[in-house]
């Protein structure tokens, strides 16, 4: 009876540990802000990636740092943004990779609809074939419509070229909790 006691004591102590794998991120990069080309007309890739279809990129928070991109074996992108040695955001955005390349979108329904209101879509396509040189493009659709009045602005594409940059000495270990609602 006591070898019994002791092997299924041995057996339940042991089931509580685990060898779980430690998974790696499928894609794993640092950035810096400006893009590649007229840097004062294009975004940071901070606000690029952390901005809503409702939410202007150029009125996006001060974009000072670095950007580290982790996409992970379950299709979740990680933003961080890092600033003088410490995390200062952090971004969770679920999407899809495809290949190369992982996509995103966001959109907008404003006002009351059949009297007055607004749709904002926007696409997100980063290409990960080359990462030392990320390709970002935009693609935004936005219609609305006032009584029977019905307008919008044409579909817009515009891609965005950032360069890799070597990875801090010490990143900063904890960042704040991601934004939720992505």
């Amino acid at each position: 009876m006591r070898k019994v006691a002791v092997l299924s004591t041995v057996l339940a102590l042991g089931g509580c540990v685990s060898d779980a794998p430690s998974t790696s991120p499928v894609f794993d990069a640092w950035y810096g802000q400006t893009p590649v080309g007229k840097a004062n007309h294009a975004p940071g890739l901070w606000p690029l990636l952390a901005s809503r279809a409702n939410f202007p990129v150029l009125d996006a928070p001060d974009t000072v740092g670095l950007v580290h991109l982790q996409i992970e074996a379950d299709q979740q992108l990680t933003v961080q943004l890092q600033r003088d040695g410490r995390c200062v955001g952090q971004l969770s955005i679920a999407g899809t990779l495809d290949g190369q390349r992982y996509q995103f979108a966001d959109s907008d329904f404003n006002g009351i609809p059949v009297i007055a209101w607004g749709h904002n879509n926007r696409e997100v396509s980063l290409d990960l074939s080359q990462p030392q040189a990320l390709a970002a493009t935009v693609h935004t659709s936005s219609f609305g419509m006032f009584l029977i009045i019905a307008g919008g602005a044409p579909d817009r594409d515009v891609t965005y070229r950032y360069n890799t940059v070597p990875a801090p000495a010490h990143p900063a270990p904890r960042c704040p909790a991601p934004t939720p609602g992505r």
